[in-house]
């Protein structure tokens, strides 16, 4: 293999697929969801809860304005091993560690009160923004057989790459009660997602002392991005007193438009004099319309203990072209101290659909969450007992463990050899951890 080919090798590697994991559910909306790990669907009765079923919004108490924000969000990504360097003389396995700091608000939204029994919202749910930057060096030197002579070569490699990636909902939703205890609820929403990649790969091999020899390098840039719609409908059941059972539902995520795309450039020089360099263009197309999310279904229940909820629920997400599906669960407690003070905490999987051999990050995460939501002094002291007015604040912490693969980068700068018959796979462990700050104007 050429240096050049090289080169647009490891950066076809890495391109290839979403490098970011891509799971549905990597923040928690809204201040419920927030203190009980997303386990929501039977008991949300908020603006931001309409994300996860609609329905809920029949239950809404009055209008308000929701605003939750992860005020600070730190993941780091290991992967194992994950750059294997083939070279004449040796064999190098790298790992990588990638940490990302951010702070962006995940909810804004406004319900509006029309009746007891019928409620609507209109906002922007933030689900998913991930983040990765991976920055690798090797330099070794060792002999290669060149030609019938044994010469001593110094090569050099760099790789630089970030990628991230943010999903957006912009909807409007609406609850309605049909009769004591049963309510429906339908949602349309508009997609937005986003993916930033920005990749450099430079290798050299440098032989004698007047420094001859080759050099390769591949740079990339894109920003592609899709506008997508989709549908969801829900409903919560009070079966019982203390008993609540709910469904909802998703359609597939439909793409509308696609926009930008990838570019490309492979430059190669042969260090010798009056060899010129060679360089390579390329754009790769926008990314061709179709399903851009799967069917979601989630079914739940929750029982009341005097102040004290339980809740349980599943959520399938249906298989596609490229990802396969998958089922996670959640499960919380959410308690009512007095009127100016409730906790909860909760347990969740997210899990991915991603298949590792399509170069994708495949991370399965398992977490916990927990956190307070309370009526602050100056508002106890200001509010008479039954106003409509209200503020409230609430504060959480959620933190997730993921496991999981990815196929190895290979580089092979020395053989004719782009890659082996099989990729192999290395070890990815991820640690995941977002402090919650929520407020809810009731009026």
């Amino acid at each position: 293999m050429t240096l050049r080919s090289h080169a647009a090798f490891v950066a076809a590697t890495l391109i290839a697929g979403r490098a970011v994991a891509q799971n549905a559910d990597g923040i928690l909306l809204g201040t419920e969801a927030a203190l009980t790990g997303g386990a929501v669907l039977s008991t949300a009765h908020d603006a931001a809860g309409a994300y996860y079923n609609p329905a809920g919004l029949a239950a809404l108490p009055a209008s308000a304005l929701q605003i939750s924000g992860s005020v600070y969000q730190l993941s780091s990504f290991r992967l194992r091993s994950f750059v294997r360097t083939t070279l004449p003389w040796t064999r190098i396995d790298q790992s990588l560690t990638a940490t990302d700091w951010s702070s962006a608000p995940s909810v804004a939204v406004y319900g509006l009160r029309l009746s007891p029994r019928l409620g609507l919202a209109l906002g922007v749910w933030i689900p998913a923004r991930e983040s990765i930057s991976l920055v690798s060096t090797v330099h070794s030197a060792g002999p290669v057989a060149a030609g019938g002579t044994v010469v001593q070569v110094d090569y050099t490699q760099q790789i630089a790459f970030t990628q991230r990636i943010e999903r957006s909902y912009f909807g409007a939703a609406a609850g309605l009660g049909l009769r004591t205890g049963l309510r429906i609820g339908t949602a349309a929403f508009l997609v937005y997602e986003r993916a930033e990649e920005f990749l450099d790969v430079f290798a050299a091999a440098l032989t004698g002392s007047s420094q001859t020899g080759a050099t390769a390098g591949a740079s990339t840039r894109g920003a592609p991005s899709q506008l997508a719609a989709r549908l969801g409908v829900g409903f919560q059941w009070d079966a019982a007193p203390t008993l609540s059972v709910a469904a909802a539902l998703k359609t597939p995520a439909l793409a509308l438009v696609t926009m930008g795309g990838v570019t490309t450039v492979i430059q190669s020089a042969s260090l010798l004099p009056g060899a010129p360099p060679t360089v390579a263009f390329s754009q790769a197309p926008s990314p061709v319309s179709g399903i851009a999310e799967p069917w979601r279904v989630a079914v739940g229940s929750a029982i009341a203990v005097g102040d004290t909820s339980l809740r349980a629920e599943l959520d399938w997400q249906a298989p596609q072209s490229g990802r396969h599906g998958v089922v996670n669960a959640r499960a919380g407690l959410h308690r009512t101290a007095s009127p100016d003070f409730a906790w909860g905490l909760g347990i969740f999987t997210d899990r991915s659909r991603e298949d590792v051999r399509s170069g994708a990050l495949s991370v399965d995460y398992y977490g916990v969450a927990a956190g307070v939501d309370y009526r602050p002094p100056p508002v106890r002291s200001a509010r008479q007992p039954g106003a409509a007015w209200d503020v409230r604040a609430s504060l959480a912490v959620r933190y997730a463990l993921g496991v999981g693969d990815v196929e190895r980068a290979e580089a092979n700068p020395f053989t004719s050899t782009a890659a082996p018959s099989t990729p192999s796979t290395a070890s990815v462990v991820a640690h995941a951890l977002s402090l919650n700050v929520g407020a809810l104007m009731q009026f």
